[in-house]
């Protein structure tokens, strides 16, 4: 996964971090709830804290902007299945929403990273360059405060702080696995998950805040100006008032998801 996102542009790596997971997690989601077998919630549940612990822990040691966002995924897709684990439509409507969340803010990290790249594609795509690494960000703000702006926005998401999207998506994941340890004979399992998944967001910080401090509060290498096309601009204020959105007014949204999750009953 961080070979392709490196190697690909970032458009690709924005559909392939939304779309193949979204696929995946809802075919896990039907096949684990029509089945219902408790030891396909364990499997979940284990491989649920491997993978989050695994990309995360490994997200910080990534110096190229693609890989970090790839290893990100991997994390994200480590939180859905703490949703999936509980096997119930609770645990589905939390992970539908997540999904939903996880959306905008993605786009528009990638949408960022593409956009910087694409303007740097000779430093970039230079022989022997590790692509657009973490010190091309340094100082975007006084580059573009449009991308810096939407850029934070998208990450502090990811990171799941409030009132943000990120925030929504994973505090109903995390209360529907703490409820589904109130009502279970493995409530123990259950909330050592829930720490798993405390103490992983914890993690995340490292790397999701070295990046918006490098894009706020550090120097730029170069003045030259990033000009953001009207396009992109209304594209990149649609995605960062989704993720807004989603963050604060939650019922439209989970209505939606608890109808879908109480479908696959």
């Amino acid at each position: 996964c961080p070979d392709v996102f490196e190697g690909a542009a970032a458009e690709v790596g924005a559909f392939l971090s939304v779309a193949s997971k979204g696929a995946a997690v809802a075919l896990t989601a039907r096949v684990a709830m029509s089945l219902h077998v408790p030891e396909i919630g364990t499997a979940l549940m284990i491989l649920a804290g491997v993978t989050a612990t695994f990309g995360n822990f490994a997200a910080l040691a990534q110096t190229n902007i693609q890989r970090m966002l790839a290893y990100s995924t991997i994390a994200h897709a480590g939180y859905m299945l703490m949703g999936l684990c509980v096997l119930n439509a609770k645990g589905v409507s939390a992970v539908l929403y997540y999904l939903a969340a996880y959306l905008p803010a993605n786009l528009a990290a990638f949408a960022v990273v593409a956009f910087v790249r694409n303007r740097q594609t000779p430093v970039a795509d230079a022989p022997g360059s590790q692509g657009l690494t973490l010190n091309d960000l340094r100082g975007l703000v006084k580059r573009s405060p449009v991308l810096a702006f939407a850029l934070v926005i998208a990450l502090l998401s990811l990171l799941g702080l409030p009132p943000l999207s990120g925030f929504a998506g994973k505090f109903q994941v995390f209360e529907s696995v703490y409820d589904a340890g109130r009502h279970s004979e493995m409530a123990w399992a259950f909330n050592s998950l829930l720490a798993v998944g405390v103490l992983n967001t914890v993690v995340s910080a490292g790397y999701y805040l070295r990046v918006v401090r490098l894009v706020v509060l550090e120097e730029p290498d170069g003045n030259e100006p990033l000009r953001t096309p009207g396009a992109a601009v209304l594209f990149l204020a649609l995605l960062t008032l989704a993720v807004v959105a989603l963050g604060v007014v939650w019922n439209p949204l989970e209505r939606l998801a608890t109808a879908a999750a109480k479908s696959l009953q």
